[in-house]
């Protein structure tokens, strides 16, 4: 049964992954437009970082789950990897409850601050596009975090007690 769940979630993440590609090329398409059009012709595109912004924004916190989940992150063991396996063990599962525990409390206080935005109403300058929206996604983006890190720690868990050794 967890076979077929991690990998349905599997494919989800890959699919979520190719959606933020496509954002992050509709991004580079729309800044060399701006770009060309500024320089080359005194046309730039009106509230064209405003868009970049809210976009990457979406990209990042929609798509960041799929780096934790996948252990993507750039990972330095100038001290972690001299020490005996147990140990490593004992620090990755410390690092996931503490980034487990950094990801709910992100989550928690960016909801707070999306009720205060739509409250505020609050928008962008020159697009006038609302703030509260985006600040959502955000939050959505820190529970899919911390999603992703009990998936981290649910494998960690498992392929600690089938090899009993720690998880590379």
């Amino acid at each position: 049964m967890w076979q077929k769940f991690d990998s349905k979630i599997t494919r989800l993440m890959e699919l979520v992954a190719l959606w933020c590609g496509g954002v992050f090329l509709v991004i580079a398409i729309m800044m060399a437009v701006h770009t060309v059009g500024r320089y080359g012709f005194h046309a730039p595109i009106m509230g064209q970082t405003e868009l970049v912004s809210v976009m990457q924004l979406c990209a990042v916190a929609i798509g960041g789950w799929f780096i934790q989940s996948e252990c993507g992150h750039i990972v330095i063991g100038v001290f972690v990897d001299k020490m005996s396996p147990k140990r490593q063990a004992l620090v990755d599962f410390f690092t996931y409850i503490l980034c487990l525990v950094f990801y709910v409390l992100a989550a928690w206080q960016t909801f707070i601050v999306a009720g205060q935005q739509i409250e505020s109403g609050r928008y962008t300058l020159t697009l006038h596009i609302p703030h509260g929206p985006f600040y959502l996604v955000l939050g959505i983006g820190w529970v899919l975090f911390a999603f992703a890190t009990i998936l981290n720690l649910i494998r960690f868990a498992k392929t600690m007690r089938e090899k009993g050794g720690a998880v590379k």
